[in-house]
């Protein structure tokens, strides 16, 4: 999942930058805030991404804890 959401996350945060930067005033005073608009719901995505990806590896590194012989914390999950 990482690499389908945020390689074309960062390329499109890329150009919109680029855009920025290459847009004629005139042509970004008439947009209105579209690009930060654009960058904002990147982040917000790139954001809700990573936790996806965080929470299972968690999940997964207490499971294997909980599998070993000498786990501490056997007596506390059941």
């Amino acid at each position: 999942m990482a690499h389908e959401v945020k390689n074309p996350l960062t390329t499109i945060v890329l150009s919109a930058d680029q855009l920025q930067t290459e847009l004629p005033k005139e042509s970004l005073t008439e947009s209105g805030d579209l690009i930060e608009v654009i960058r904002r719901n990147c982040d917000r995505i790139n954001t809700w991404s990573h936790s996806c990806l965080t929470v299972p590896d968690f999940l997964s590194l207490i499971y294997r804890i909980t599998l070993s012989k000498n786990c501490w914390m056997k007596p506390w999950i059941r």
